[in-house]
């Protein structure tokens, strides 16, 4: 995954005119994340096994690799 998208938009036949970090994005997935797991016996009885299972593990896959990611806001125009 490329850190930055822009080129790609651009590349792709997009002139790109708002492109920056959603501030904060980083902490509030985690705040999330973090919520699941410590979460994840209530979740269970409250939801079942079928529908929290799967939310315990994408937390538990992608808060190591979360460094890895950027999320943007992007406003781009097809030229």
């Amino acid at each position: 995954m490329p850190k930055d998208h822009k080129g790609l938009l651009e590349n792709s036949g997009f002139t790109v005119e708002v492109y920056r970090e959603t501030p904060g994005w980083k902490e509030r997935q985690l705040a999330v994340y973090h919520g699941i797991l410590d979460s994840k016996e209530e979740l269970i009885q409250e939801m079942g096994k079928k529908h929290a299972i799967p939310m315990i593990k994408e937390a538990k896959s992608v808060i190591p690799v979360l460094d890895t990611s950027v999320r943007v806001f992007v406003v781009a125009k097809k030229r």
